[in-house]
């Protein structure tokens, strides 16, 4: 008798990328789509991010903290005023994030391996606040 594949963890979720550095970007995108995510973006820039989200709706976002010398708070603001769920991520100290919305935020630290990254995010989706 065959055994059912296991499903995917974020099969049916559909997830932003908003990261500058076009490598992570690329292996972020790759470590969720094997697991069964629809990839939304990326975004590199404050900018282009708000654009393509304006009439998007995905699962949950994958947010970079600084963009191009750019901090995402406008992003975070948004995506918090639609009810969005979104994980920053980034390389600065936690002691850096001055702005207190991206504060409170779940935060996982680059670098990072794939799996901090995935549980990072299961995580964010299961939480009944963001649902």
């Amino acid at each position: 008798m065959l055994q059912d594949p296991i499903k995917p963890r974020l099969s049916g979720r559909r997830i932003a990328i908003v990261e500058d550095e076009f490598l992570i970007a690329r292996d972020i995108s790759e470590a969720l789509a094997k697991e069964g995510a629809e990839i939304v973006g990326p975004f590199s820039s404050v900018k282009r991010a708000l654009t393509g989200l304006e009439s998007d709706l995905p699962s949950a976002v994958l947010l970079d903290l600084n963009l191009g010398g750019q901090r995402s708070l406008p992003i975070a603001e948004n995506l918090t005023h639609r009810n969005i769920p979104f994980l920053v991520v980034t390389g600065y100290g936690s002691s850096t994030i001055t702005e207190d919305l991206l504060r409170r935020a779940p935060t996982v630290a680059k670098p990072f391996d794939d799996e901090a990254l995935i549980s990072g995010l299961l995580n964010l989706l299961e939480d009944p606040a963001c649902s």
